[in-house]
């Protein structure tokens, strides 16, 4: 039987992840949890260690692992929105992307003959960034790809490492024991343009995806209880004016406006000359609840829209790699000011630019082709 490691009594995981690493390289075959489910696992340099791979999961399609989203583009270099837009808001996470058009012109080609064979057997090349501590600390010391398979599904799903380690045995090197969160397997999606597909159904059904395809506006100001709340609310109204359709069929349309703020306290109501105003409008902001804007928002957003230069300044600094960046609501460079303390009038100064400027921002979005259409 193989050596089984516990990934949770390790004491130093960067030390054992470069020793895992150094494994691989040499040859090592070995058995990673997910968070879907028990993978087998081996460096693409070692063509020996790819076909014990293949003889080990029989048909099931072998995948590339990657340690970055920001990776995916060395592997499909012409990636749609929809792509790139489902592994920002999925991975790492259970989802596997399938691409059957622009891979030949990544780094596929570079692995040897019989490699790149086995990791497109159907012209597919599969790619998933697998979200497990384990396996994401070793993929980024290995300096080479990592290829990754679910062992056959049957009667014994490979969801236990004891299960795993009765189908595999002395087949592989070394297993490293983890829980995966869900006993399901990782949905695989295949994207071709902006057309999208699901391949096989898993953790992540139709619907949950439809969600993450939408095109989602981020709105932001300081505090969001005056301008950025104004602007999402104004651009809600506007975007479904346009689509023919209420503000709450919006994300079944493709879209999400939302709004946050840079140094907002939580939970707090919007201004109460900001809520009379809309209401005059014909919008709603009675409901709104404030809230810091955080990475995880801004990593979702297809769409980046500050309020001041000093806003879009702040942003550069923190954004982490892969997120849009921000630019003016106004599209002459100017700021929105801050109306909070002002009088009616300064708040529907405020409100009526913003307005001016939405109705400019939903021209390129709706000229754009920003729908996602599902095959």
């Amino acid at each position: 039987m193989p050596e089984v490691l516990e990934w949770r009594r390790v004491e130093r995981p960067d030390v054992v992840a470069r020793s895992l690493a150094r494994a691989l390289r040499q040859g090592a075959v070995m058995a990673f949890p997910t968070e879907s489910a028990y993978v087998v696992s081996a460096s693409a340099m070692v063509p020996q260690a790819v076909e014990r791979v293949q003889h080990l999961v029989g048909a099931q399609p072998i995948e590339v692992a990657l340690a970055s989203s920001e990776a995916v583009r060395d592997w499909l270099p012409t990636l749609t929105a929809t792509g790139l837009r489902l592994i920002r808001r999925c991975w790492p996470g259970p989802l596997t992307l399938a691409c059957a058009d622009d891979w030949p012109t990544g780094l596929a080609q570079r692995l040897l003959g019989e490699v790149r064979d086995a990791i497109t057997p159907e012209k597919i090349l599969y790619l998933r960034q697998p979200a497990h501590e384990a396996i994401h600390q070793v993929s980024r010391r290995l300096r080479e790809p990592l290829i990754i398979a679910n062992l056959p599904e049957g009667d014994s799903e490979t969801y236990q490492l004891r299960r795993v380690l009765d189908r595999a045995g002395s087949r592989i090197d070394l297993a490293i024991d983890g829980l995966p969160r869900y006993h399901q397997p990782a949905t695989v999606v295949e994207v071709v343009g902006e057309r999208w597909k699901v391949r096989r159904p898993g953790v992540l059904t139709e619907e949950m995806l439809q969600k993450q395809l939408t095109t989602v506006v981020l709105l932001v100001c300081t505090g969001n209880t005056c301008r950025s709340p104004m602007a999402e609310a104004l651009c809600k109204k506007l975007l479904a004016e346009r689509l023919g359709c209420t503000i709450e069929e919006l994300p079944r349309r493709g879209y999400q406006i939302l709004s946050a703020g840079l140094s907002a306290g939580p939970g707090l109501p919007a201004a109460e000359e900001a809520v009379s105003l809309m209401r005059a409008w014909g919008a709603d902001l009675t409901r709104h609840q404030s809230q810091q804007l955080t990475v995880e928002l801004v990593q979702r957003a297809d769409h980046l829209l500050v309020m001041t230069r000093g806003h879009a300044q702040a942003l550069l600094r923190q954004l982490p790699p892969g997120c849009v960046a921000p630019r003016l609501l106004s599209p002459d460079g100017k700021d929105v000011e801050d109306p909070i303390g002002g009088s009616a009038e300064v708040y529907e100064a405020c409100a009526r630019q913003m307005r001016d400027y939405l109705e400019q921002f939903l021209d390129q979005l709706l000229g754009g082709g920003q729908s996602l259409t599902q095959a």
